[in-house]
């Protein structure tokens, strides 16, 4: 008991160390965004969600790192799901208005880069009206340079261009690496207006940076628009070098398979818990339907028995009920067992909060109903099975039950 308890002490004391770290794993997240590492952030930021003691505020932080994850591999359907339960986690809070308006920003970045510009405006304005309060000067200079491209597609070139040098001046001043973002539209912009020296020119410097600063997704970003751009003018030459400098950069990022190992890693996790509830749910049915195919049974038998004496007709009826009721306790022992002689439920390999959630196991309950009933997420509740699982050599809840009922 006494190692259970340093134990649980010890893994207490981690995830309350990942929640004190969250600023740093945020860190580390966008760095690896940043340098085309976004399978670790996964992994990372999924580990977290499953981790013990995960506060509310901390599950909007890390919902809204996984949008911003996935919309760094352009996967913004993913995006906009992480950042809506992030949104929907964050407004359970107070005191959090710079989360919330992070979340604001990032939708709009989303819907931004996804070319969905109407609901990107819509979010920028009330933005711009709440005068940018509570946000960071990074998402702010994105705010401003999407305000710039917004005018841009409307033709109002001259504050396109006032907006994408305000933008340039904040980042400049807090964040240079990320230059090469607002120097893109300034080659689109600069293109319309055929000033092509000034696209040679912004290109290079965009490359320079993005080149310094190790972030080769910008140098694919760069490239990719310097050559769409000489190709809408059919400069061959150009687009041929372009082209191939794309290939090059392509190979090296390798951007698509990574998009394909993290949608494989995402379903996996959401595959594991459904399956999770799916088997819960069919064992419970079994059970159920032969409980009642017993009361059937009974049932018929004791009307049979009433037929043919009268006078034993209260006795069999109060009998009978007796039946039901005993029956009805049987189907809750299948899942409720709780006798201190059953030594999987009393097992000293478990410490109190494993014993806890598997005499809820034994009691035939949902993940779901689980988590509710412990106040804790459903993730958590998949962590401590799988702890629980490992512990006492067992592969799923089959042989729990199994196990419980021949005790």
């Amino acid at each position: 008991m006494k190692k259970a308890l340093i134990l649980f002490t010890f893994i207490f004391g981690i995830f309350n160390s990942q929640n004190l770290n969250l600023k740093k794993i945020e860190e580390q997240v966008l760095q690896n965004n940043r340098t085309g590492m976004h399978l670790s952030s996964q992994k990372q930021l999924l580990q977290l969600l499953e981790a013990q003691n995960t506060t509310i505020s901390d599950e909007a932080k890390i919902n809204f790192l996984l949008g911003t994850t996935f919309r760094s591999i352009n996967d913004y359907g993913s995006s906009i799901n992480y950042l809506k339960k992030s949104k929907k986690t964050a407004e359970q809070l107070t005191n959090a208005d710079s989360l919330k308006m992070n979340i604001d920003a990032e939708m709009a970045f989303t819907y931004f880069d996804n070319h969905e510009y109407d609901y990107a405006e819509k979010i920028i304005k009330d933005i711009t009206q709440k005068k940018y309060l509570n946000l960071n000067l990074l998402d702010k200079a994105y705010i401003i340079m999407q305000e710039g491209y917004i005018t841009f597609l409307q033709k109002n070139y001259s504050a396109a261009e006032t907006h994408y040098e305000e933008s340039l001046a904040i980042l400049h001043k807090n964040s240079p690496c990320n230059q090469p973002v607002v120097l893109v539209k300034q080659m689109q912009l600069y293109s319309v207006q055929n000033q092509f020296d000034k696209v040679d020119r912004t290109y290079k410097i965009a490359m320079k940076l993005a080149d310094s600063c190790k972030i080769i997704k910008y140098k694919i970003y760069a490239t990719e628009e310097i050559k769409d751009i000489y190709a809408t003018k059919n400069n061959q030459q150009k687009v041929f070098r372009y082209s191939y400098s794309l290939d090059s950069l392509n190979l090296i990022d390798n951007r698509e398979h990574k998009l394909s190992e993290m949608h494989v890693n995402n379903q996996n996790f959401l595959e594991e818990e459904n399956k999770s509830e799916k088997e819960s749910r069919l064992v419970f049915i079994i059970l159920a339907c032969l409980l009642g195919f017993l009361l059937l049974t009974l049932g018929l038998y004791f009307l049979r028995k009433i037929k043919f004496h009268n006078k034993e007709k209260i006795l069999f009826e109060e009998e009978l009920k007796k039946i039901k009721h005993e029956l009805q306790l049987y189907s809750e022992a299948q899942f409720s067992q709780t006798n201190t002689e059953n030594k999987i439920l009393n097992s000293e390999k478990l410490n109190a909060r494993q014993k806890e959630l598997l005499e809820l196991v034994s009691k035939g309950k949902s993940n779901r109903e689980i988590a509710e009933n412990l106040s804790i997420t459903e993730a958590t509740v998949k962590y401590h099975l799988g702890n629980i699982y490992s512990i006492l050599d067992i592969k799923n809840r089959k042989e729990i039950f199994g196990k419980i009922i021949d005790k």
